[in-house]
């Protein structure tokens, strides 16, 4: 059975993205060449619990835009991120030449959460249509515009999510090394 859009008038077009869960999830980054985490405000309204699972990946050196206001929750506790609009950094992404917040190169996929939903469902699918990077939504909610996002979840089984992809990413990153 495929997922139903959180929003039901979300109309993505032919190309649904993936349902996945936590496993499937941390495989995907994992095997990322260089993934980059991109923040929006709402990530604040899910709480310090939330917050606090996006810093253990930023840990692992994954990059983190906080778009909006969603910096001054990382700069407090001295993770350092790039503080860039929604509509820039999605803007940056599909330009190839594009060399990164480290001028080291594009990403090959991006994680997105916390983003307003009618805004990210934009933003993946100016992605999906006009680049070659991959998203992955960590989101509460279904979106069919990324190429694989966790389903509609309770906040409660999301946390859950959240931390089973934080333990399976630190395993996984701490063999990469």
């Amino acid at each position: 059975m495929r997922e139903i859009p959180w929003q039901t008038s979300n109309i993505p077009g032919p190309r649904l993205g993936i349902a996945v869960n936590a496993d499937v999830a941390h495989r995907i980054i994992a095997r990322a060449r260089k993934p980059l985490i991109v923040v929006g405000a709402e990530l604040l309204d899910e709480g310090e619990e939330a917050i606090g699972k996006v810093l253990r990946l930023a840990k692992l050196g994954i990059p983190v835009v906080a778009t909006a206001h969603s910096a001054k929750s990382f700069t407090a506790k001295g993770e350092k991120v790039v503080q860039m609009g929604i509509t820039e950094i999605t803007d940056r992404l599909k330009d190839e030449t594009w060399e990164g917040c480290d001028g080291k190169g594009n990403y090959d996929l991006v994680i997105f959460l916390g983003i307003e939903y009618w805004l990210l469902s934009q933003m993946a699918s100016t992605l999906k249509h006009f680049s070659k990077i991959e998203t992955v939504n960590i989101s509460r909610y279904y979106q069919p515009n990324t190429t694989y996002s966790f389903p509609n979840l309770k906040e409660d089984l999301w946390l859950g999510y959240m931390e089973e992809l934080c333990k399976r990413c630190e395993k996984a990153f701490g063999e990469r090394a």
